[in-house]
C-alpha cells in the first residue's frame, strides 16, 4: 500500500508492520525508526512519542478524526498492530523469546535505540517470572536497567556492539558512551580565492600550509577541491580531469592529500553543468555534473579516486533545470552508498534550508547564497541561521558557508565571523590562501577554546535567548546536557557600542557563576569573572564576546520561544506560498513568531526538548496573534490537552501545537508555571 504524498514514500499501516523488521534484519534500523515517527502523511495511523501514545489509542482517534467511529480494528490491522508492537518489544525494548526453548528459558536482549525516545519501560510477565528493560539518555551516556528471571538466561548485546555476553537471572545496570559519530568538519576550501583557477600543485601547496601552520594539529583535516578540476567525459560517460590544471590526475592529489594524514574534498553538482560552468565560463563543467551520471561519477570519485568528502552544488539543477531538491539529492546519495564507502561525508549546498529530509542524507546543508568578503555577508548569514537550531542534531549540521578570515574583514568583524561560527556548529572551512595568512588571523582559528565549542560532543547549536535594541545573547550547553556549564555569547551586529545585559535565570543558570573569556590570544581576553544575577557588558560595534559559564545551579527552563521549535514540513526554498516558516515580527519577545502551522495535521510546531526536573502538572500560557478566527492544540507527549493545564514527566518532554483543519495564528513563545498541590 504505497502512495506518493509530500514528497516522501509513504507507507500504510500494514505495509510498514511488514517493513520495519525487514528494514531491521537488513542493518537499516534508523529507517524503521522513521517509518515510527513518520508525521507527514495526515493518515499516519500511529506515533509513538517517548514511550507515551500505545498504536490502538492512535487507530481509534483516527477512526473518529475520519468521522467513522470508535469501530476497532479488522482482521488486516489486527495483523499489523501485532507486528509492530512485536518490531517495538524486540528492537525498542530489545526483549526477544527463544522459541527454542520454551517457557522464555532463555532470552535474547538485543536493544535498539534511538533519541528521539526519551526513555523506554517495559514489562512483560512471562511464564518464567517478569521480565523489565528500561533505558534512557543522560547527554552521550545510555542507561539501561533490565532484569531477567530468576531460572532463566540471556544473551545481551548492548548497541553498537557486535559481540554478545551471557547472563543469568537477575538484575542489571548497563552504562554505554553513545557519542555523536560527527561534530563539523574542519579543513580548507578552494572556492573563495580561487573559484575554478585551481591546480594540483596549488592544492598540494595549501596541504602543505595546513600542516606546517599548526592548523593540522588543531584540527582542520579537510582540503576541499571546489570545483574547476573538471576535464571531459569520454564516449563511456567517464570523467576525466582537467589535463593542464591536474596533469597527473585527481588520485595522485587525494594520495597527496591522504599522506600528509589530511582528509580529500571534491565537488560535483546535481545537475548537468556546475556553476562554474554558469558563472565562471568554465566550459569544461558543462556535462560534468551528476545528472545521468550519479553511479558512474560516485564510482570514481570515492572508490578509484579516494575522496573522503562531497560538496554537491545545485546550479546545473535549480538554475538550469528547476528539479525536485528532494528527489535529485536522494538519487546521489543512493549512488555514494553503493560504492561501499559509508564514511563519506556529504555536504548539500542549495544555499538556503533544503527541508527537514536532509539530515537522512548528508551531514550538513548550506543555509545561505555564498558568503562574501564583507561585513554585511557575515552578519546576514548569522541572522538567517537564528532559528535553525532544532536541526542542528544528532551529528547533521546548518553550514554557513566558509571563513573568510585572512582577507579583508576588521579584527573584530573576524571575531565575530569566526565565534559565532564556533557557537553554531557550522562546519570551519577556511577559504583564504593558507600560504600567505597574516599571523593575527591564523592566531583565530587556531583557538583552542573556541573549537572546542565547535567541536563538542553534544554537537549542538546555539540558540537566542534575548533579542533587544537590535543585539542578541544566545546560549547552548556543553560537555554535558542540562549540566551547569554552557557557552554563552553577547553579539552586537549594529554600528554602535551597546549595553547588553542578560539575567543568569534566562541562561537557566543560578548562583555564583564564573565567566571565563575565550577569546585567549587577543586583546579582548579577560580574567576569569565571577557573577551572581546577570552578566554585562559594553560590546562594541560588529563585535561580539563569548564566554564560559560555569554556575552553581541549573534552573528549570519556564519560556520556550518559537524560534527554538522545530517545525517538520519546514524548508526555505520559497517555491510556494503561506509555507510554514520563521516570520520578523517586532511585538514578539524574541522578535520571531512561526507562522502559516496548521491546515493539515502534520503542519506542526514542534517542542522536544520542554524539561521537567521532578514531572508533574503546569500551567501553560501561549503567545500569540492574531486572536481572533484561528484555532489550534496541544498535544504533549502524544496526549491531546486542554492547551491550559498539562501534565509532564521528569527528564525531557514534547510539546506540539497544530490545526487540521485552519491556519493556526502565529506563535510567539509558551510559558510554563509548576502548580504546587
Amino acid at each position: 500500500n504505497f502512495a506518493e504524498h509530500g514528497n516522501c514514500l509513504q507507507t500504510g499501516f500494514l505495509g510498514t508492520s511488514i517493513l520495519m523488521p525487514t528494514l531491521t534484519d537488513n542493518g537499516m534500523v534508523d529507517i524503521a525508526y522513521e517509518l515510527l515517527f513518520q508525521r507527514k502523511n495526515p493518515s499516519w495511523l500511529y506515533s509513538i512519542d517517548n514511550g507515551a501514545t500505545t498504536i490502538w489509542e492512535r487507530w481509534n482517534s483516527y477512526m473518529i478524526e475520519k468521522g467513522m467511529g470508535p469501530k476497532g480494528m479488522n482482521s488486516f490491522n489486527h495483523y499489523a498492530y501485532g507486528c509492530v508492537c512485536q518490531w517495538l518489544w524486540e528492537n525498542v525494548a530489545g526483549i526477544c523469546a527463544d522459541t527454542s526453548r520454551p517457557g522464555f528459558k532463555h532470552i535474547v536482549m538485543k536493544p535498539l535505540p534511538d533519541r528521539r525516545l526519551g526513555f523506554v519501560n517495559a514489562e512483560y510477565q512471562s511464564a518464567a517470572g517478569l521480565i523489565k528493560s528500561s533505558w534512557r539518555y543522560e547527554g552521550n551516556l545510555w542507561i539501561w536497567d533490565f532484569t531477567i528471571p530468576e531460572g532463566s538466561t540471556a544473551t545481551v548485546t548492548l548497541p553498537g556492539e557486535t559481540e554478545s555476553r551471557e547472563y543469568e537471572g537477575g538484575s542489571y545496570h548497563v552504562t554505554k558512551n553513545v557519542q555523536h559519530r560527527r561534530t563539523p568538519i574542519m579543513g580548507w576550501s578552494s572556492w573563495n580565492t580561487y573559484r575554478v583557477n585551481i591546480s594540483d600543485s596549488l592544492i598540494k601547496r595549501q596541504a602543505d600550509a595546513i600542516v606546517s601552520t599548526g592548523l593540522k594539529d588543531a584540527g582542520y583535516t579537510y582540503i576541499n577541491i571546489d570545483d574547476g578540476f573538471f576535464g571531459y567525459r569520454d564516449e563511456k560517460g567517464e570523467m576525466h580531469p582537467h589535463p593542464q590544471r591536474f596533469p597527473g590526475g585527481m588520485k595522485a592529489v587525494s594520495d597527496y592529500i591522504h599522506s600528509k594524514g589530511l582528509k580529500a574534498g571534491i565537488y560535483s553538482d546535481a545537475g548537468a553543468v556546475t556553476c562554474g560552468s554558469i558563472w565562471d565560463k568554465d566550459k569544461n563543467g558543462i556535462g560534468a555534473g551528476l545528472y545521468g551520471h550519479e553511479e558512474q561519477d560516485a564510482r570514481l570519485y570515492f572508490r578509484d579516486w579516494g575522496y573522503d568528502f562531497i560538496k554537491i552544488d545545485y546550479c546545473g539543477a535549480g538554475q538550469e533545470l528547476d528539479l525536485d531538491e528532494q528527489e535529485r539529492y536522494t538519487t546521489i546519495w543512493r549512488a555514494i552508498q553503493q560504492t561501499g564507502r559509508d564514511d563519506v561525508e556529504i555536504n548539500i549546498c542549495r544555499w538556503a534550508f533544503p527541508g527537514t529530509w536532509a539530515k537522512d542524507l548528508a551531514a550538513s546543508w548550506r543555509i545561505s547564497g555564498d558568503i562574501r568578503d564583507r561585513w554585511s555577508s557575515v552578519k546576514g548569514i548569522i541572522e538567517k541561521n537564528m532559528p535553525l537550531s532544532a536541526y542542528c542534531q544528532g551529528g547533521h549540521f546548518n553550514d554557513m558557508d566558509m571563513l573568510e578570515i585572512g582577507r579583508s574583514l576588521t579584527e573584530s568583524e573576524e571575531r565575530v565571523h569566526f565565534g559565532m561560527w564556533c557557537m553554531m556548529s557550522s562546519p570551519l572551512l577556511i577559504g583564504c590562501d593558507m600560504t600567505g595568512i597574516r599571523e593575527s588571523s591564523l592566531a583565530l582559528p587556531k583557538n583552542s577554546k573556541l573549537i572546542a565549542l565547535n567541536q563538542d560532543t553534544l554537537a549542538l547549536q546555539a540558540y537566542p535567548v534575548q533579542h533587544n535594541d537590535g543585539t542578541y545573547v544566545l546560549v547552548k550547553d556543553i560537555v554535558k546536557l542540562r549540566g551547569n556549564t554552557r557557552a554563552v555569547a553577547l553579539y552586537n551586529p549594529t554600528d554602535t557600542a551597546k549595553r547588553i545585559a542578560v539575567a543568569l535565570a534566562d541562561l537557566e543558570l543560578s548562583g555564583r557563576t564564573t565567566l571565563q573569556d575565550l577569546f585567549e590570544n587577543t586583546a579582548k581576553k579577560r580574567k576569569n569573572i565571577k557573577v551572581t544575577d546577570s552578566i554585562a557588558f559594553v560590546v562594541a560595534p560588529h563585535d561580539v564576546m563569548i564566554f564560559r559559564a560555569e554556575a552553581e545551579r541549573r534552573l528549570e527552563p519556564t519560556r520556550y520561544e518559537s524560534e527554538w521549535a522545530y517545525l517538520p514540513l519546514y524548508n526555505d526554498l520559497g517555491k510556494r506560498k503561506k509555507e510554514i516558516c520563521y516570520a520578523y515580527e517586532s511585538k514578539a519577545s524574541g522578535g520571531m513568531v512561526v507562522r502559516y502551522g496548521g491546515g493539515r495535521r502534520e503542519n506542526s510546531i514542534l517542542w522536544d526538548n520542554v524539561w521537567s526536573d521532578q514531572g508533574g502538572d503546569y500551567e501553560m500560557t501561549v503567545s500569540y496573534t492574531p486572536e481572533d478566527n484561528r484555532s489550534f492544540v496541544v498535544y504533549v507527549n502524544g496526549q491531546l490537552t486542554d492547551g491550559r493545564h498539562i501534565s509532564l514527566r521528569p527528564g525531557y518532554n514534547r510539546v506540539e501545537m497544530t490545526s487540521s483543519t485552519t491556519w493556526m495564528p502565529d506563535i510567539d513563545k509558551f510559558e510554563l508555571r509548576r502548580l504546587i498541590k
